[in-house]
């Protein structure tokens, strides 16, 4: 009786570590899914890299510094010229930047 007891024991033991190797083995597999799902959703959104975003946001700011220097250039002008011919002088008006996103609805 005592063998008998063993190989059940044994014989459970071996069905539980099929088991537990059976589930390490789905769980990778669904993590593998997981993962190339995910990578496949990300490529479909199309987003930028962080290099490409680094470009541009230095692009903007260069231009926001060369649009500073030539409004302050055009400032200069506007007072020489109104200066030199007062009465022949156009005052204009401009609008500043906006400096708020616009939303693109449309």
């Amino acid at each position: 009786m005592s063998q008998t007891r063993e190989k059940i024991v044994d014989d459970f033991v071996k069905l539980m570590m099929g088991a537990v190797g059976t589930a390490q083995g789905m769980q990778e597999e669904a993590s593998s899914l997981m993962r190339s799902r995910l990578e496949n959703t990300v490529r479909k959104l199309d987003l930028v890299s962080r290099e490409e975003f680094d470009v541009v946001a230095e692009m903007a700011q260069q231009a926001r510094q060369e649009n500073e220097v030539l409004v302050k250039r055009l400032d200069e002008l506007e007072g020489i010229l109104s200066q030199k011919s007062p009465s022949t002088a156009k005052k204009v008006t401009r609008k500043k930047p906006s400096t708020t996103k616009k939303s693109s609805s449309g």
